[in-house]
């Protein structure tokens, strides 16, 4: 049974709109340039995965940006069998995403909300709204920034430093911590402390528990099976999700600091936190059910969410050239709680080491102008650890935290600019992962229509090259069926 449950009680939706009124605000406040217009995607090349890479186009002065956009998603595989009952196979979706100008005084956001329209759910999506004070040669941020805690958590998108909105884990989008930060830069230095009262967990897709099961429109969500062996006999799963109160959740302080050097071309940047994981470990108590020994048996299975903390360090070194950027990074984390209640199932982390490898070129590279490429591998040592508890099965009741685990990533981005007189944007990518013996293929393409308008299309392929020696609960195991083709405009303000 596989379970990757990221529900966060609705309160948390009070914050996220304080601090996105008042960092809407504060550009309005203190700028003093005149709003213009241009062309913008809803996420700039270091948000977004590098399975999808959009960029804009245009003159970079305006304050504030903005997109609305519609997008159709059709899931259609040739391994139909392994498609969740109960997802819709045809997804809608509608956008609306605001962003200030990076440097903007007073503060910044970078806002989206998606209905998915197969769903009938809204994706509240904040991955900033901060205010900005000037104190000397130094910054104040106060409310939800991104910061480049670790390249490699960035482009691999593990979330170890910060959150991701989940609901579409091909188009993850990262979200900064919540809390207040010092950033101090001298020269070829920069140094920031961080730390925070409140926790804001990591977000997924909606779940619900209908006839003691739960199910979800969301081809992205895996329930835990219905059934479970006990004794050499199927028994029954009645599920029930137990949401804990708002203060339980948010009321966890963190800290942490980010450290970069830079000597020429080259550089070194170290970080550490202590800090809520920002994924839910779960927890699951049951109660076995038996009138008599003639009656069916079923058990009754409380779905607990639990907050629990880690160290989590970061160590990168790289060199920056005009033609190439190359970086060699280790991530580590280690959960702080090891006592665990006998009489649950508990899902568990390992302590967990990670080495990246990357090498990226620029787009001034000579004969491959507006042409990018990059490839990097990534080795997980540790992660995911057994589950825990008197009853607990073999094979972990609970979906893996961590996507990949030996894995690498190719990709290339070229910008055509003479396409009928319209610029058109073309990337590919293909991530393989060895311990699954399966992989990720995507193909996206931009075209600008004018100066307002965007039409786009991609193409993501989901597989295994064989079930042999291979990770059968991984990612592309889980999602092996969700091939889809994608087809959607922008109008962009």
């Amino acid at each position: 049974m596989n379970l990757r449950l990221r529900q966060v009680p609705q309160g948390l939706w009070g914050i996220f709109f304080v601090l996105g009124f008042l960092s809407f605000k504060a550009p309005f406040l203190f700028a003093e340039e005149t709003l213009q217009i241009k062309n913008l995607p809803l996420n700039d090349l270091q948000g977004q995965s590098s399975l999808k890479q959009k960029t804009v186009l245009g003159n970079n002065n305006p304050m504030v940006k903005g997109a609305l956009g519609f997008t159709g998603r059709y899931y259609q595989s040739s391994q139909a069998q392994f498609y969740r009952e109960g997802a819709e196979d045809q997804q809608t979706e509608y956008t609306l995403g605001l962003r200030s100008e990076p440097g903007t005084r007073g503060g910044g956001f970078d806002i989206e909300t998606k209905f998915q329209g197969g769903e009938g759910v809204n994706y509240f999506r904040p991955s900033e709204a901060y205010y900005k004070f000037d104190v000397g040669s130094s910054h104040l941020y106060f409310g939800r920034k991104l910061q480049p805690w670790s390249q490699a958590d960035r482009l691999w998108h593990r979330g170890l430093f910060e959150s991701r909105f989940m609901d579409d884990p091909l188009e993850a989008k990262p979200a900064g911590l919540t809390g207040l930060f010092w950033v101090f830069r001298q020269n070829n230095n920069e140094f920031m402390i961080f730390t925070s009262p409140l926790f804001i967990p990591e977000f997924g897709p909606q779940a619900t528990v209908e006839n003691n099961k739960l199910t979800s429109k969301n081809p992205w969500f895996r329930p835990p099976s219905d059934e479970i062996l006990l004794n050499k006999s199927k028994v029954e799963m009645n599920y029930r999700i137990v949401t804990p109160d708002i203060e339980d959740v948010i009321l966890h302080p963190s800290v942490g600091f980010h450290l970069q050097r830079q000597w020429q071309d080259w550089f070194f940047a170290s970080s550490y936190a202590y800090k809520p994981m920002n994924q839910f470990l779960l927890e699951v108590p049951f109660v076995l059910n038996l009138t008599d020994v003639t009656s069916d048996v079923s058990i009754d299975a409380d779905i607990v969410p639990r907050v629990e903390y880690q160290h989590v360090a970061s160590l990168a070194m790289g060199k920056n050239s005009s033609i190439v950027h190359s970086w060699l990074e280790w991530n580590y984390e280690k959960p702080a709680t090891e006592e665990y209640n006998y009489k649950h199932i508990t899902q568990t982390m390992n302590e967990t080491h990670i080495f990246t490898g990357t090498v990226e070129t620029s787009e001034n590279l000579s004969g491959f102008h507006g042409t990018k490429l990059w490839l990097s591998y990534s080795r997980l040592l540790g992660g995911d650890g057994k589950d825990y508890g008197e009853f607990a099965p073999d094979e972990s009741l609970f979906e893996r935290r961590f996507q990949f685990q030996n894995a690498f990533q190719l990709g290339v981005r070229r910008q055509f600019s003479g396409v009928f007189s319209r610029p058109l944007l073309v990337s590919s990518s293909v991530l393989y992962d060895i311990s699954q013996n399966g992989g990720i293929f995507s193909l996206q393409g931009t075209y600008f229509l004018s100066q307002f308008w965007q039409c786009f299309f991609s193409v993501d392929l989901i597989g295994r090259m064989s079930n042999e020696n291979s990770i059968d609960n991984g990612f592309t195991s889980l999602y092996r069926s969700n091939d889809r083709v994608s087809l959607g405009a922008n109008y962009v303000f």
